[in-house]
């Protein structure tokens, strides 16, 4: 599936929803909102659940989850280029709930709809971003809107939203291993020994209580083992610009909590420590 053009809602009075509402969250729940933007981008109407589910009537939500509390983004299909160009996908709002998605929140995600088709051109954000030469330039890729207002070149929330990137991956994985032997969620929580309320926000990707042990246990339920691989940060996947690739190193090292300030480049640049 060839990736999506995503967009955000602007409304008549110039405000956007979806980063009005980012704005207010958690940090970390934020980073895993973003990464479902990511995804959606990737994989346009080819994502489905977990992240993405249908609520009828052409829309659909994202869903995230950080510490019980559910985030949703509703999002639907809409011309977002020229008439010829295929449809794009345009996320209009965001909520946390602690419950499923209300009639009231299905009613507002139809008048913005509404709202769009009315004016699409008009109903799209496009902000002027700075590139690399520090020339200003107008777009409208949501995910390039999100990095730049949420992550930038700062060190710490680049590796706090790879972090967010890696939970994801592992969450899903788990969950495409239950369903590819048949076994609901009841039941191999009744193999591993734990409660299925446990493999349940595993799956949501709300493991954060949840040891290496316990993903063990799991592996060992599905007939798999855990392998841990090393890879370069320099891969496609992880370039961020602006940042070299001993920065991104630097900045792994010091979330993780393996360096403190005065410790030599990891890299193996020049130490300015001042250490003999």
């Amino acid at each position: 599936m060839p990736p999506a053009k995503v967009v955000l809602m602007r409304e008549k009075s110039g405000r956007v929803p979806l980063l009005d509402w980012l704005d207010r969250l958690p940090r970390r729940a934020r980073d895993k909102c973003i990464v479902r933007v990511e995804r959606l981008a990737a994989q346009g109407t080819a994502l489905t659940r977990p992240d993405s589910v249908s609520l009828g009537n052409d829309l659909r939500e994202l869903r995230a989850s950080h510490m019980g509390i559910r985030y949703r983004m509703v999002y639907f299909p809409g011309q977002v280029g020229a008439a010829e160009e295929p449809q794009g996908l345009v996320i209009s709002h965001g909520a946390e709930r602690l419950r499923d998605t209300t009639s009231a929140e299905i009613e507002r995600a139809l008048r913005s709809r509404s709202a769009y088709e009315q004016a699409p051109r008009l109903r799209v954000h496009a902000p002027p971003l700075v590139d690399q030469q520090g020339r200003e330039h107008p777009t409208d890729d949501a995910v390039e809107i999100l990095h730049e207002r949420y992550v930038g070149s700062d060190l710490e929330r680049v590796a706090d939203l790879r972090a967010a990137r890696v939970g994801a991956a592992v969450a899903r994985r788990l969950q495409d291993l239950r369903r590819s032997v048949n076994y609901t969620q009841r039941e191999l929580a009744a193999l591993v020994n734990t409660s299925p309320s446990v493999i349940c926000r595993l799956e949501a990707d709300e493991y954060e209580a949840q040891g290496l042990a316990t993903l063990h246990r799991l592996a060992a339920g599905l007939a798999c083992r855990i392998e841990i691989r090393f890879v370069p940060i320099d891969d496609a996947t992880d370039a961020q610009p602006g940042l070299t690739k001993a920065e991104l190193t630097k900045a792994g090292l010091t979330k993780a909590g393996l360096t403190e300030p005065g410790d030599p480049d990891p890299s193996g640049g020049p130490d300015h420590s001042g250490r003999k």
